[in-house]
Order: C-alpha cells, then structure tokens, then sequence
C-alpha cells in the first residue's frame, strides 16, 4: 500500500462545520480532484449479495469467510448498474438481477472500479465495506505506482440508512452515517483496465476510511458520547446544540456519532512546514 501523510480535509455539514485531518498523498503528484454527483463508475449492485454478515465472537471471521469464497471483493463485481437505455423497451431479456442491462454505450465501455457491499477480506484489516450510497469521487497519485480513488457515500445514519460503524481519534469515538473512503489501484494496470477482461479487484491494492482524525468547532477531539446526557468536552456538533446536548431526530443504534452530508466537502493538502 502507499505511504501516505497527513493532510485537512474540510466538510461543511447541515449542523455545522468540523475540521478533520485524513490521510492523503506522498510526494509531489496530489491533484485534487473532487467532483460531487459524478459517480457512473461506483454501483450502488451489491444490496442483493451483501447478506446477513454476524458480528458475535466468531462472526466476523465467519462474514469473511463467507466473502472469500463468494469471491465478494472489493472490485470483483463486474455487472454494471447504469444502463445505455432502459433494457424492458430494448430486450426484456437482459433483465435479470446481479447482470447488467442494455450496456450498449454510445461513447465507449464501462466498468465499474467498486461496487456498494464489496468487502476488504485480508484479515490484517478491519473487513472494511463500500458504502453507499456514493456521491462524488475523485483521485490522485498516492505515490508514483498508485492511484487513490476517493469517494464519499451519503447515508445520514439513522436519519435514512445506518451503515457500519467506523472509529476516530484512535477509537476514542465511532461514527456511522456518510463515509468518505479511498481504493488504492495499481497505477501502471489501472492505465490499461479498460483494454482487458479483468475485474478490478486484479489492481486493487488498499482499502479504508479517509477519516482519521475528527475535531470539533471548538478545537476538541470528538470523544465518544455521554449517553443521553450532554458531552461537555469533545461533541460532534453536528449531532448537538452548542451545549453538548443531543438534538438529532435519531440516535445511532451501536455508535457515538454520525456524519450527514459531504455534499460541499473538498480536500485540502497540508502545507509543508
């Protein structure tokens, strides 16, 4: 995987406005590149084969296991969501759950790089999934042979749809609702993926959350939540009033916190020195 350093990436939300460090590019190739609602490339296909993972004792392993030999990686899915033309009024035939539709493309092929349910499956790793639903993407040169592939998934947590929890500050705190993660690709078959008959996940090469660090608008650490009592130090206002106090319509049913809408967001590379 691509050494990384660390940079701030700023995210205006509907309740308000944290600033976050994230990991982000080495060396001198970083273009920034975020474009929201341009996300042909990333399926929101995996809903039908994301099945029941437990998380007792052993279930995790079990969930892996299960991944591994469906062969549910992160870029193996290679039915494509988007259609050329609606396929009932083409070829009714072609409609068929887990395939791809009419993907007769007027400019050229597609295929997809992730798909929403894909799961990391190396067990050195925290079993990450992609999350949807993904609403702008964008990338850069993490070092010289890798392209990082950076996506944000809208979900507002228990508001619409809570997806899996993922931890902050070291664990100090865990956040459900929108993700924004990264897919490290292999740059020299990433250069050649569209010519060849291979699934992505031949290039894939790292997987996980972009968001390491949290603070809040007062500079804290966001910290795990105290109950239903206000957090008086480290509070996710995005979730609080400026007192600490929850105010959210819904609480996350396992986690401290969640983030909403990255709608505006944007990457910012940390200036040297």
């Amino acid at each position: 995987m691509a050494s990384r350093k660390v940079s701030t990436i700023l995210f205006s939300l509907i309740l308000g406005v944290d600033i976050r460090t994230v990991p982000q590019s080495a060396g001198n190739h970083c273009v920034e590149c975020w474009v929201c609602r341009v996300s042909a490339m990333i399926n929101v296909h995996g809903a039908s084969i994301s099945k029941t993972l437990l998380f007792e004792a052993d279930g995790v392993s079990k969930g892996l296991q299960q991944y591994i030999e469906q062969g549910i990686t992160v870029g193996s899915t290679t039915a494509l969501l988007p259609e050329s033309s609606d396929a009932l009024t083409v070829n009714a035939t072609l409609v068929m759950d887990g395939k791809s539709g009419d993907i007769e493309f007027p400019h050229g092929a597609i295929k997809p790089i992730a798909t929403v349910g894909e799961r990391r499956v190396r067990l050195e790793s925290e079993s990450e999934k992609i999350a949807g639903v993904p609403d702008g993407f964008g990338s850069y040169l993490a070092d010289n042979h890798t392209v990082c592939v950076v996506v944000q998934s809208e979900s507002y947590g228990p508001l619409r749809h809570e997806t899996f929890k993922y931890p902050g500050n070291g664990g100090a705190a865990h956040f459900t609702g929108s993700h924004v993660q990264y897919v490290d690709y292999d740059r020299e078959m990433m250069s050649n993926f569209t010519k060849s008959n291979k699934p992505s996940s031949e290039m894939v090469v790292g997987m996980g959350e972009m968001i390491e660090t949290a603070y809040n608008l007062k500079g804290e650490l966001i910290s795990s939540r105290n109950g239903s009592d206000p957090t008086m130090v480290g509070a996710h206002y995005g979730n609080t009033d400026a007192d600490g106090k929850y105010v959210a319509a819904e609480i996350p049913s396992e986690e401290d916190w969640f983030y909403q809408s990255f709608c505006s967001a944007h990457i910012e590379q940390t200036p040297v020195g």
